[in-house]
């Protein structure tokens, strides 16, 4: 059973080790977004994602 969690292992150290490339984009896209208003196809629409958060209700 432990030999399936290697490949989660595997994937975490894979994701820290490009964290910061994947941050710096998303604040690139985001800073694009609210400056120009355009949502690409492929991207988040952080305004409705903020709508979302801010209504979000923990019960």
């Amino acid at each position: 059973m432990l030999s399936g969690c290697w490949g989660l292992v595997y994937e975490f150290l894979f994701c820290q080790k490009i964290q910061d490339g994947i941050l710096a984009k998303a604040k690139e896209i985001y800073i694009k977004q609210k400056f120009t208003g355009k949502v690409f196809s492929m991207f988040c629409n952080y305004t409705k994602l903020e709508h979302a958060c801010n209504n979000y209700l923990i019960p």
